[in-house]
């Protein structure tokens, strides 16, 4: 299981590389609300409260871009080997 965690600032880490299976956690750690959602189009998230979490399952290889809709310039790059 790999970490991004949401702030006011951004993602952190901003890029991540994984191995095709590995599950990532999102954690909302800014005080505004986050939903998650990717720019394939094939996942979005609940909003996303501070303290609250959400987990994706990467199962394909590939390059993802993921967002915060509520703050699109916020971006992750997940990049699935």
């Amino acid at each position: 299981m790999k970490d991004i965690l949401i702030t006011a600032m951004g993602f952190s880490p901003k890029e991540i590389n994984v191995k095709s299976g590995t599950d990532i956690t999102w954690t909302n750690e800014d005080t505004g609300a986050h939903v998650i959602g990717s720019e394939e189009g094939f996942f979005t998230s609940d909003s996303l409260e501070k303290g609250d979490s959400v987990s994706f399952t990467f199962n394909e290889s590939g390059r993802y871009v993921f967002y915060s809709v509520n703050k699109p310039e916020l971006k992750v790059t997940v990049i699935v080997e």
